[in-house]
């Protein structure tokens, strides 16, 4: 099927089952990244955390994920997908025990560090996969491929997980969580052959150079940057704030607020390899690109305004409205070397999940200045701090017509 796929004698189905636990990690790294979102109500209720605090809760994560997504993609392009994938597990399902220690509050951060380092492989994983063992021609649908079981574990971490927490409790659900993480990691060392990577002096030059050329890539930091923008929204009202902001704008449970948030995560898993087909179709990343940001600024701003009207429509609108940033790693892939296209999407993932790091404490502090002396923040209070949203849906149509130049999927 593939010519790389031949010369390392994969079969095709194993190149899919490789693929497919590449996937399925990746949902599972989802599902803990908004994980907090559903416990933000008790956690900052019950146990004494402020939001700024609960901002950091969440944040952390993002700190150690961004920072890590250079690094996991150095790592593919000299280690085998086998030994990171398995490590990889593994540092989830340690994160996840620690972080279920909520009596300690130093357990919390760095179980949530450790959960953000582990996962900051998952997405790279999967886009290595898929560049290595497939047709290149299928790379666009792939990528679109990897965002649709990223969004399906997202909304996995919404709804089916707010009502395991609901049946069996905060602590159990982790128990559970982090089992599965330990599967994930005995899966891995079983399916995926393991593959030597020889580490030469020239080959480590050659390295150093062209890694070099990637940050001064003006195309890679122009991608990027609208991938930063693009998807902040979605870790602001997908993962920690989108469910506490509904319960106090519907007055509903977080197991409800979480069914709706869930519609987010939804339209990215359904309209992301749809993103990457309509771009085949029309030959060009840019233009649906453009269009995404357009449909993100105006659903998000409606969304924020009018929160009790249309709720799950339109945050199935944001969600497809995000879900197009994917495209950036088909132009990243397009406008790099072959030999460091891991490092390359890993800048470029680094981009997307960056927001993480600014956004949430600083929508978390926003509202902790903005409540003054209220019990808890009132529905203009959260308007006024996630206003940021279509702000950055407009900085991203800003930088997608001015600097990025457009190229046909390949």
């Amino acid at each position: 099927m593939a010519h790389s796929a031949s010369e390392n004698n994969i079969s095709i189905v194993l190149s899919w089952a490789i693929y497919l636990l590449a996937g399925i990690f990746l949902s599972y790294e989802m599902a803990l990244q908004v994980f907090p979102g559903i416990i933000a109500t008790e956690m900052t209720s019950s146990a004494n955390v402020s939001l700024s605090l609960m901002g950091w809760i969440a944040g952390i994560y993002f700190i150690s994920y961004t920072s890590m997504q250079v690094p996991a993609g150095i790592a593919f392009d000299f280690v085998s997908v086998k030994k990171v994938l398995v490590l990889a597990c593994l540092i989830c399902a340690l994160g996840v025990f620690l972080f279920s220690f909520f009596n300690y509050f130093i357990c919390m951060l760095v179980g949530r560090f450790l959960i953000g380092f582990g996962s900051s492989f998952a997405f790279t994983c999967v886009l290595v996969s898929a560049s290595q063992y497939f047709d290149p021609k299928l790379y666009p649908v792939l990528v679109g491929g990897a965002q649709f079981l990223g969004g399906l574990g997202a909304w996995g971490g919404e709804a089916p997980l707010a009502y395991m927490v609901s049946s069996l409790g905060i602590v159990q659900s982790q128990r559970v969580l982090w089992i599965i993480g330990l599967i994930l990691a005995v899966l891995a060392f079983i399916i995926i052959p393991d593959e030597k990577k020889e580490i030469d002096k020239a080959r480590l030059d050659k390295f150093k150079i062209d890694i070099k050329a990637t940050l001064r890539n003006k195309q890679t930091i122009a991608n990027a940057a609208y991938a930063f923008f693009k998807w902040a929204p979605v870790i602001m009202l997908g993962g920690t704030w989108g469910v506490p902001f509904l319960e106090e704008a519907l007055h509903i449970s977080a197991m409800h607020a979480a069914e709706s948030v869930g519609c987010i995560w939804i339209a990215t898993a359904l309209s992301s390899p749809v993103w990457g087909w309509l771009a085949t179709k029309i030959k060009s990343c840019r233009i649906p690109m453009v269009f995404g940001s357009i449909l993100g600024f105006f659903s998000s701003l409606f969304f924020v305004m009018y929160p009790h009207k249309y709720t799950a429509i339109i945050l199935f609108l944001i969600g497809a409205a995000s879900a197009s940033h994917m495209l950036t790693f088909v132009l990243v892939k397009h406008n790099n070397p072959k030999d460091i296209v891991g490092s390359a999407l890993g800048v470029n993932n680094m981009a997307v999940v960056a927001g993480g790091i600014l956004f949430n404490p600083v929508v978390g502090m926003l509202l902790d200045y903005l409540m003054d002396d209220k019990a808890k923040p009132s529905i203009s209070d959260y308007q006024n701090a996630l206003f940021l949203a279509p702000v950055c849906y407009l900085i991203a149509f800003w930088i997608c017509t001015r600097y990025i130049r457009d190229a046909e999927p390949c």
